[in-house]
């Protein structure tokens, strides 16, 4: 399984606007029935000024698949919040939210 990402060497594009322009290149992408390879892929990202490189994402997902196991999650959204030594795990959105303005 290969995925797309920015490269590393790319300039910093971390913010939400950045993330919702990606978003909305590649949902529009999804209605051209000619957008079938990896490369028109990169193509399209290209023409619209999008950094993007080729990575194997299998070790990510085996990893989070490792953590998910670990921690015993059986439900999204879950939020494991781990502080001095302790785990906590926090389900649904409304206890994520307070568990993290706890952290603040």
């Amino acid at each position: 399984m290969r995925s797309i990402s920015s490269p590393p060497t790319a300039p910093a594009r971390n913010d939400p606007d950045h993330a919702f322009h990606v978003r909305n290149v590649l949902i529009a992408a999804t209605a051209d029935r000619q957008m079938t390879t990896e490369e028109r892929v990169g193509k399209l990202l290209k023409s619209r000024g999008i950094p993007y490189a080729v990575f194997e994402a299998r070790p990510v997902f085996n990893r989070y698949n490792d953590l998910i196991r670990e921690n015993k999650v059986e439900a999204t959204p879950t939020c494991i919040i781990v502080k001095n030594g302790k785990k906590e795990s926090f389900v649904g959105g409304p206890n994520i939210v307070a568990a993290l303005k706890r952290l603040s």
